[in-house]
C-alpha cells in the first residue's frame, strides 16, 4: 500500500511538472514571443509563471517551468548559449518562491499563498522581488560572460521588468488557481503547513540569501562598470577578445574583470541555491516525508472500533 501510494505521488509530481512546462512554453511562445538575452526591458506574463507554479506545486513547478523556458527558447530562437542561463534563471525563480514563502518573519502572513488577504499580497511582493533580483543577476551574469551586454546595463532593467510582471500577473493567477488546486489536493504541502510552523533558523537563512543576492548585484555592478569604463570587456565575442587582448596587449584588467565575474556568479549562485534548498527541502526532513500522506481507510476503521 505504501509503495503504491508513493508511486502514485511520483507520477503526480511528474504530471504537474510537465503541465507547468507546457503552460509556460505556450504562454512564452503565444504572448509576446520569446525574448532571450535582450537588454531592452519587456514585461512578459510568462515571467510570473515560475513563481506561481513554484508556490502551487513546489519543486515540480520550478523544474517544469525551467524546462518549458528551455523548450520555448529552442523553438523561438534556436540553440543559444544564453539558454543555459535562461534555464537557471527560470528554475531559480520557482525555487525561491516556495523556499522563501513563510520565511520573512513579521512580513510573512502565516497563511498559504491564496492571495485572499493584504498580508498575503505583501508577502508575495517581498518574495517576488527577491526572486526577480536573483533572476536578473543570473541573466545579467550570463550576458556579461558571453560578451553580449554589460552586467550593469541589464541587471536593473531585467529586475524591474521581472518584478512588474510578477507583481502584476502573479496575485490574480494565484487567487484564481490556488482554491482549485487545493481542493484537488495538489498543492505543495510545504507552503500551507510550513507557513504556520517556521523554525528558528529559517530567519537567519533568509537573511543570508538576501545578503548574498545584494552583494552579487552590488559587486557585479562594480566589476562591470570598472571593466567597461576602461574598455576592458567589449560587447563582442568575449573568448576571442580575451585571447587577443591578453596575448598582444597584456590587458590584465580584462582578465581580472572576466575572472571576477565568473567567480562571483559561481559562488553567489551556489550559495543562493544551497540555502534555498535548506529552506525548501529541509522542512521535509524535519517533519516527515516530502509528500503529503492520505489517510488509510482501513486504519481509520481500526481506530474507530472499540477495544
Amino acid at each position: 500500500m505504501r509503495s503504491q501510494l508513493e508511486a502514485r505521488l511520483d507520477r503526480q509530481q511528474i504530471g504537474l511538472g510537465a503541465t507547468s512546462g507546457i503552460v509556460y512554453a505556450g504562454v512564452a511562445l503565444g504572448i509576446g514571443g520569446v525574448v532571450v538575452g535582450s537588454p531592452v526591458p519587456s514585461i512578459r506574463p510568462a515571467t510570473a509563471l515560475p513563481v506561481v507554479f513554484g508556490l502551487l506545486f513546489g519543486p515540480s513547478g520550478a523544474v517544469g517551468t525551467a524546462v518549458g523556458a528551455a523548450i520555448s527558447g529552442l523553438i523561438g530562437v534556436g540553440f543559444e548559449p544564453l539558454l543555459f542561463f535562461e534555464f537557471l534563471a527560470t528554475l531559480t525563480l520557482g525555487i525561491m518562491s516556495y523556499a522563501l514563502w513563510g520565511r520573512y518573519g513579521r512580513l510573512s502572513s502565516g497563511e498559504p499563498p491564496a492571495m485572499g488577504a493584504p498580508a498575503q499580497l505583501l508577502e508575495f511582493s517581498v518574495v517576488g522581488i527577491t526572486a526577480a533580483a536573483v533572476n536578473a543577476a543570473i541573466l545579467a551574469w550570463g550576458l556579461e560572460l558571453l560578451g553580449a551586454f554589460p552586467f550593469f546595463v541589464t541587471v536593473v532593467r531585467t529586475m524591474g521588468s521581472a518584478s512588474v510582471a510578477i507583481l502584476l500577473f502573479g496575485p490574480p493567477l494565484l487567487y484564481a488557481l490556488y482554491p482549485i488546486v487545493q481542493s484537488r489536493g495538489l498543492t505543495y504541502h510545504g507552503t500551507a503547513v510550513r507557513s504556520a510552523q517556521p523554525t528558528d533558523g529559517d530567519g537567519v537563512t533568509t537573511v543570508i540569501i538576501v545578503a548574498v543576492v545584494g552583494c552579487w548585484l552590488l559587486v557585479g555592478t562594480v566589476l562591470s562598470v570598472g571593466a567597461h569604463a576602461f574598455g576592458a570587456i567589449p560587447t563582442e565575442s568575449l573568448a576571442k577578445h580575451v585571447t587577443e587582448r591578453v596575448a598582444h596587449e597584456r590587458s590584465w584588467l580584462l582578465l581580472f574583470g572576466w575572472a571576477g565575474q565568473v567567480a562571483l556568479g559561481t559562488v553567489a549562485l551556489f550559495l543562493v541555491l544551497r540555502y534555498a534548498a535548506t529552506l525548501g527541502l529541509g522542512f521535509a526532513s524535519r517533519h516527515g516525508d516530502a509528500a503529503p500522506r492520505r489517510p488509510d481507510p482501513a486504519s481509520d476503521r481500526d481506530d474507530r472500533e472499540p477495544d
